[in-house]
Parts: structure tokens; C-alpha cells; sequence
């Protein structure tokens, strides 16, 4: 991942036995046309596995910021291999907050395993989620919820959205600083 304005976008690296790594080259340049809504700053990515029509597909949700100068937005490459190569949707699938303030980052997916639907989490000074269409590339506008906890530290900013699935409950994982 870069993090920096001006540089490329997100790189495959991939260990082989917990011991060797081998550099795959850029899985996602968000300077380039591959990414035609961005241009550049790419943060805080996620992939996602769903079986599509017997096969396995591949979602990597990430963010970068958008050409029109409207902060960090959220966008959605899919490929039939994790190792890509990833093809962009062609425009972000979240471009404002739910709460008029922050940018749209750090953005997670949670498949659920009794359900199987899955959901989209993100936030930036705030945590928001929303239930995925089947397709996996597009929000249930509908079900967009804020959950930032009232008083939390969550108020600066949320790093690290995580949800889990526990055979006596789901439960949410999120840190501030």
C-alpha cells in the first residue's frame, strides 16, 4: 500500500511457507487508467472471497482519492485469482460519509457465515457499515449505518475496522487513538 500522494498504488507480495516472499509486482495503480476515479493515495485495503457461479471471485475494496478533489472514496477491483490481475469497477462505490465529516477509509468486508451476506464497514473519525448487493460491487444505500459508539475515543478517528463471527456471537473489534 502507498500511502503518500503522488505514488502508485497497492503491490502483491506473497509469502510461501511463512519463509520466502516473492514480490508480484502492482496488483492496482491508482495513477494510471486502471483506476479511472483516482489519482493516487492508496489506503487501507481488504480482499474478500465469494463463490460466484462455481468459482471463486475475488473483491479487493481499498480507497484513494478522487480526480475531483472530493477527499479519500472507496472503490471495488475484482479478479478470478487472489494474485489479480484486478479490474477496477470503473467508479468509486462509496463517495461521501454518513455523517458529513471525515473521509471515506479503512474500509473492511464480513462475510456471514449463517447468511452468507455480506457487509462493507468504514469510517474516518466515525464507523459506518452498510449490507452489500449479491454483486459484491454496490451498497445497499438503505442500510447504511453509523455505529461509532457515543463517548469513544472514536471521535478523532477509527483505525482498524474488524468484525468477527462467534458461534455464541458476533461481536465488532475497533480502536481509536
Amino acid at each position: 500500500m502507498d500511502n503518500r500522494a503522488g505514488r502508485l498504488g497497492f503491490f502483491r507480495i506473497f509469502i510461501y511457507e511463512f519463509e520466502t516472499w516473492q514480490d508480484e509486482g502492482v496488483m492496482l495503480d491508482l495513477k494510471s487508467e486502471q483506476v479511472p476515479w483516482a489519482n493516487g493515495n492508496a489506503w487501507a485495503p481488504c480482499i474478500e472471497e465469494k463463490m460466484m457461479d462455481g468459482q471463486y471471485k475475488y473483491f479487493f475494496y481499498y480507497s484513494g482519492n478522487s480526480k475531483e478533489g472530493k477527499g479519500k472514496q472507496i472503490g471495488v477491483a475484482t479478479s478470478y485469482s487472489p494474485t489479480g490481475p484486478f479490474t477496477d469497477l470503473g467508479h468509486p462505490i462509496i463517495t461521501a460519509s454518513p455523517v458529513e465529516r471525515g473521509q471515506q477509509i479503512d474500509v473492511d468486508v464480513f462475510t456471514d457465515p449463517v447468511s452468507d451476506k455480506s457487509y462493507l464497514y468504514w469510517g474516518n473519525g466515525y464507523m459506518a457499515g452498510a449490507e452489500l448487493n449479491k454483486d459484491m460491487l454496490s451498497v445497499k444505500k438503505n442500510t447504511i449505518t453509523v455505529m461509532t459508539p457515543q463517548g469513544a475515543l472514536c471521535r478523532i478517528m477509527l483505525i482498524g475496522k474488524h468484525l468477527m463471527y462467534s458461534i455464541v456471537r458476533g461481536f465488532t473489534i475497533f480502536c481509536g487513538r
